[in-house]
């Protein structure tokens, strides 16, 4: 349903302006309790790319956009 791999069929070219956190989803069943979020990213040319970030504690910048408030559980 969503593509994992954040940068996967994404057009890397274009400069990302907004990032929104659409969803929450945890998997309690793989080690550790992942927490994955769902997010859609805007362009600088206005196209828009679902994206799903694992783990999101590791990641704090996507595409020199700073994301921050992660929702902690």
């Amino acid at each position: 349903m969503y593509n994992d791999a954040p940068y996967k069929g994404f057009c890397q070219e274009e400069r990302v302006t907004q990032i929104r956190i659409i969803e929450k989803v945890y998997d309690n069943y793989a080690k550790g309790c992942s927490t994955f979020l769902i997010l859609i990213a805007s362009t600088a040319l206005n196209h828009q790319c679902t994206m799903v970030m694992a783990n999101p504690h590791h990641f704090s910048e996507i595409k020199g956009i700073i994301v921050e408030n992660w929702l902690e559980p």
